[in-house]
């Protein structure tokens, strides 16, 4: 749950980024203030709800993360937050079908000294043959598109 929180971290690192090469402080300066009190707000809602409620509201405000940056991207870009989006759900989608071993293996009886080593090598060879595989497919296809 904490990994696909953390998977749209690179929009807002992207976002900082850009905010400092091109001097846009009072951007930055927004971001953070909606950033902050949505985490926050979260924050308590899932502390109420014990762990797994704090888990959850780390995915909730990394969407929010994402969201307000991609938002203020646009507006130091151009690049509308749909175009952003478009670039970015394909690695969405390859690292949701890598956890799907993952919680098949959980499903498992067995202790969680050999589930999380497991876990984490089923997940992680999943994930490059994904990589990899797709690596594949797009030199087919450019090569395709060279033939015609």
């Amino acid at each position: 749950i904490i990994c696909f929180g953390a998977l749209l971290d690179p929009i807002a690192y992207v976002a900082v980024q850009m905010f400092q090469v091109t001097g846009r402080t009072d951007l930055s300066l927004k971001r953070e203030i909606w950033l902050r009190s949505l985490a926050f707000a979260a924050m308590i809602v899932g502390a109420v709800h014990s762990v797994a409620g704090i888990c959850y509201a780390i995915i909730f405000a990394s969407a929010c993360n994402a969201w307000i940056s991609s938002f203020y991207i646009g507006k130091c870009s151009g690049i509308s937050q749909r175009e952003q989006l478009r670039d970015i759900i394909p690695y969405a989608i390859t690292a949701v079908i890598s956890i799907i071993p993952c919680l098949l293996l959980n499903l498992l009886p067995s202790t969680p000294f050999l589930l999380l080593p497991l876990s984490l090598l089923c997940s992680t060879a999943c994930f490059l043959s994904i990589l990899i595989f797709r690596k594949e497919y797009f030199k087919a296809a450019s090569q395709r598109k060279r033939l015609k």
